[in-house]
């Protein structure tokens, strides 16, 4: 499935730091990201949310990376990630995600076929420290000019991006970045590259909300790391487009998982197809606290792979609404409501529409084969093809 150009006026003009600001000025008491670690819980409003982004973005700018250069952030399911993300698209910078556990062979693979001219990421992770395994990515990538450490830890000779740090200049503007909006890569199983319009992402974000009933009071809770289509889609751009407070575990153990249960608040639960019968068969997760539970499958075939996730939880009656979320070669997030019955739908069993503005700005589609046929931005709800 190809990207076309995005045609809609309802949807064309957003991006995540539009969405950012937005979210703290309508909402700026709001919580916005919730961290569970085993130590102390950190969280941060909308408000607090935008100013870290921004403080970022600034110490982005400052770096000397030319206009629309590429960085890559080696992604960790944390806020400071999160910031991490939107301060470089704040910046100006297209942003290369890559999942945290990556070696260093593999960042220096991406950095190449990118062009990601900075590394970047947090400075440890379960006693690693991943600033090691950058300097070694960058030994292999000749391009590579900066390592970044994001946080306040100075680590070796990394350059270090502290979204805490108070910004000096706040009277002078960020350049714009014109009308190219910076754009998000990531790469999927097979080592393919996919160049991500922000627009395509919210619209994929705009059908999940709609499709899972998710609201901005209650919570999400995502255990995808936010380095793919649907971990951004299922995380970080639900949050800032509903409102609905997104909770995150950075390093997971059954412990902190169980802690999200404690609040007393009902929530959304989005986790990995494969791990959903082994966490409700050992009991770790606490179904009267869940109002859905969304198992994500990631599929290159709809016709053959489909089935995999289909009645896996069907004999569950105790568990509530079921939404099966279909990633889709890393180009596609949909969502299908499950029915009375419990069975899992095929994905775009039936054509997604969303009215917007009296205009239908999302279609999503199955070919006679099985192949999924559109997923676009549009004022008519034409397809990409």
């Amino acid at each position: 499935m190809n990207a076309l150009p995005l045609q809609s006026p309802a949807l064309s003009g957003f991006d995540l730091d539009s969405l950012t600001l937005g979210a703290a000025r309508l909402r700026p008491q709001a919580l916005a990201l919730h961290d569970l670690t085993d130590q102390t819980d950190q969280r941060f409003t909308f408000s607090e949310l935008n100013h870290h982004v921004d403080s970022l973005a600034w110490q982005w700018s400052m770096l000397g990376l030319p206009a629309g250069a590429r960085v890559l952030i080696s992604m960790r399911s944390s806020s400071l990630s999160i910031i991490g993300l939107l301060g470089a698209l704040r910046a100006g910078l297209d942003v290369v995600l890559a999942p945290l556990h990556t070696n260093a062979g593999a960042l220096a693979a991406l950095a190449r076929k990118t062009g990601a001219l900075a590394l970047a990421s947090e400075p440890n992770h379960d006693r690693l420290n991943l600033i090691e395994t950058l300097f070694a990515a960058a030994a292999l990538a000749s391009d590579v000019k900066l390592v970044c450490s994001l946080g306040a830890e100075l680590i070796d000779d990394a350059v270090c991006l502290d979204p805490w740090l108070a910004r000096e200049d706040t009277g002078t503007p960020l350049t714009p970045y014109g009308s190219q909006r910076p754009q998000i890569l990531t790469q999927d199983r097979n080592g393919n590259i996919h160049a991500h319009d922000q627009a395509h992402l919210i619209a994929a974000a705009l059908d999940l909300a709609t499709r899972g009933k998710i609201s901005g009071h209650e919570p999400v809770l995502s255990c995808l790391l936010p380095a793919s289509f649907a971990g951004l889609v299922a995380g970080p751009i639900l949050s800032l487009l509903t409102g609905a407070p997104l909770m995150l575990i950075p390093s997971f153990s059954t412990d902190v998982f169980a802690r999200a249960f404690d609040g007393g608040e009902r929530l959304h639960l989005i986790v990995p197809s494969a791990a959903t019968l082994m966490m409700v068969e050992a009991g770790v997760i606490d179904t009267s606290r869940l109002i859905s539970f969304m198992p994500v499958t990631s599929v290159t075939d709809i016709e053959d792979d489909a089935e995999l996730s289909a009645p896996i939880l069907a004999r569950h009656a105790r568990l509530p609404v079921v939404t099966d979320l279909f990633a889709i070669n890393d180009r596609a997030l949909i969502a299908e409501p499950r029915g009375r019955d419990g069975q899992a739908k095929q994905p775009a069993e039936s054509p997604h529409f969303l009215p917007l503005d009296s205009q239908s700005i999302l279609a999503v589609t199955r070919s006679e084969t099985g192949q999924i046929e559109g997923l676009a931005v549009t004022p008519q709800g034409s397809f990409i093809r």
